[in-house]
């Protein structure tokens, strides 16, 4: 009995164990899928496959029938008999050959079976799908780093084009080996990080940071167990490539229960605006649109596209259905290049040599990555040698390490023409297009803030212009000093006019902190009086209609607007109204600090 059984088999007692067992598991156990989607774009990119039906076979759980399979010893036979089955369920869906199918990789299975790679490949050309749609996860149920055999495998897999995936990371101690040692094209982060997320920075800043990482390695991120809006769409903002759980849909045995695109997730497309809509123009304009190879040329293909590509030093991989899988440099070919055996000893047979040898992860970044994230990534590693740069998830182009240079500098002379001369702090332009993008902003509230100086024009007509640039630059000081948070945007609109967005905070706590910041400034400026003045607590100055009147010492009045979660804005000239008005507001106000929740006609809130 083997994992190809198709014809239906009546049990009966005469049956030796194994045999019974997993004749009981064919006819009792199936296979549900949850669908992967694509973050950026909502469609399905593959499905995982979930076993079903464990109480079948009077077990208490899934570990439980698949500890009984490891006691019979065939829990290889029983890994492939569910791959059967998973790869049925998965023809079920249309189209189903440009999806990837992951898998639960039972490390009992490899132990038992050392050509497992190849009975897996069996079954993939039974159904003619392509190796490289599969993807095998390890999880923690097993400890991989342990056992001699799955280096082997792991290996062995790859040959054949297969991909691996860890699964649940961050839960277990062995994860950050396993990524070390076996290279994983996927990671799915674990539903403990996902879930809080939205409100706990810590958690936000490991999936962050995780996000970050498998990108500078080439991996690709699958945010797991994602269950709301706010968390599908603050995914999607940190970066995660794909996304999983049951707000994208649940597990189904029904294959008839799934869309290419959900109907809900083209709902949320088609509202956010795509503030990443392209790659900014000194991007698109950078990318190089150089020649690839394809995963299964031979090294003599490889030589060979060296030579004639004199100019081209890297070569991107791609798999079968377009997507990269690395690249390879002519530098780490050299040592073969120049020995006078080198090709020969690489086409020896005995030597086992193959393209994956000298296939090098790189990082892959979607073309609707923004010129931020291409450079975060970037700067995490400044010794790669590039980034592969996709479309609808195939090879699109790829940036160089002198291309991402240039586009870096490029960027450094946009802030530096941006940036106020006199505070250091970023102008108009960066303000505008941070609060665009903080108005799509829907998974957190968000808190705009208008700063202005009251009785500015009279201190500087009664001092000079040098002592009002003081002033200036003591409260851009004050602002930098009191607010540290690297996710803050700060910025000088213009004259004694301020601004700042917040995320992430309170009403309480933010009202709280521009108090401080007031009464920091209010005391700070009396520097700038006279003695005399500052005793007095006023200077004469004449007003606008040239009367001579006293005018208390520098302050600050503050606007705050606050846009609740879940709300997102079309027009941003309603916004900037209303931060206006309420600027005017916080100067009649007793404490010079006014907040207002938005409330325009115009609001939409985003919901399923």
């Amino acid at each position: 009995m083997s994992a190809l059984v198709e014809n239906e088999i009546t049990i009966n007692k005469s049956y030796n164990p194994k045999d019974c067992f997993l004749a009981r598991a064919w006819q009792g156990l199936e296979m549900a899928l949850q669908p992967i989607v694509n973050t950026q774009t909502g469609a399905v990119y593959g499905f995982e496959a979930l076993m079903r039906g464990h109480d079948n076979m009077d077990c208490g759980s899934i570990q439980d029938v698949l500890q009984q399979a490891s006691d019979l010893n065939i829990a290889d036979q029983l890994y492939l008999l569910l791959l059967e089955k998973a790869l049925l369920k998965l023809q079920e869906f249309e189209n189903a050959k440009n999806l990837k199918l992951f898998y639960n990789l039972d490390g009992r299975a490899v132990e038992s079976n050392c050509y497992l790679h190849e009975e897996t490949y069996k079954l993939l050309l039974k159904y003619d799908i392509s190796p490289d749609a599969l993807c095998l996860e390890f999880s923690e149920t097993y400890n991989y780093t342990c056992a001699t055999e799955i280096a082997e495998m792991v290996v062995n897999h790859r040959k054949l084009g297969i991909n691996f995936a860890i699964d649940d990371f961050g839960r277990g101690i062995s994860e950050l080996q396993l990524l070390y040692e076996y290279r994983p094209e996927f990671i799915k982060i674990d539903r403990f990080f996902v879930s809080g997320m939205v409100t706990d920075s810590r958690k936000r800043l490991f999936v962050s940071t995780i996000i970050n990482l498998s990108h500078v390695l080439g991996i690709k991120v699958v945010i797991e167990g994602v269950e709301t809006l706010e968390e599908y769409e603050l995914g999607w903002e940190l970066g995660g490539d794909l996304t999983q759980g049951y707000f994208v849909a649940p597990p189904s045995k029904k294959m008839e229960n799934f869309k290419r695109k959900l109907p809900h997730l083209d709902k949320i497309m088609s509202i956010r605006k795509n503030r990443a809509k392209c790659t900014v123009q000194m991007v698109q304009e950078r990318i190089e649109k150089i020649n690839f190879l394809p995963e299964n040329s031979s090294l003599d293909v490889i030589f060979e596209a060296f030579r004639h590509s004199k100019d081209q030093a890297v070569f991107p991989i791609v798999s079968s259905n377009g997507e990269p899988k690395g690249i390879i440099r002519e530098k780490d070919l050299k040592e073969y290049t120049y020995s006078p055996y080198g090709r020969e000893l690489l086409k020896n047979k005995n030597y086992h040599y193959d393209i994956y040898q000298f296939v090098k992860k790189c990082p892959v970044l979607d073309i609707s990555a923004t010129t931020e994230k291409i450079l975060s990534v970037f700067t995490y590693d400044m010794e790669t040698s590039g980034i592969l740069i996709t479309r609808n998830e195939k090879y699109y182009g790829f940036l160089s390490s002198q291309s991402l240079l240039n586009i870096m500098n490029d960027k450094r002379l946009d802030m530096a023409i941006d940036q106020n001369p006199l505070s250091k702090l970023p102008g108009n332009i960066s303000i505008t297009k941070y609060t665009d993008d903080c108005l799509e902003r829907i998974t957190e509230d968000r808190y705009l803030c208008y700063m202005d100086f009251d009785n500015f024009k009279p201190f500087n007509d009664h001092y000079s212009f040098r002592d009002g640039d003081r002033a200036i630059m003591m409260f851009a000081d004050l602002l930098r000093e009191h607010f540290t948070d690297n996710n803050l945007m700060m910025g000088h609109i213009g004259g004694d006019d301020f601004f700042a967005s917040f995320e992430n905070i309170s009403k309480e706590e933010l009202i709280l902190s521009m108090k401080s910041l007031r009464e920091k400034f209010s005391k700070n400026a009396e520097s700038l009086y006279s003695y005399q003045d500052r005793r007095l607590g006023f200077i004469e100055a004449p007003d606008r209609f040239g009367d001579i009147r006293k005018f208390p010492l520098l302050s600050v009045s503050i606007g705050i607007l606050r846009l609740p979660v879940n709300v997102a804005v079309e027009n941003a000239d309603v916004i900037i109204q209303d931060i206006s008005r309420i600027k005017s507001k916080a100067k009649r106000s007793n404490n010079g600090i006014f907040f207002h929740q938005y409330d325009g006609v115009r609001e939409r809130t985003i919901g399923m």
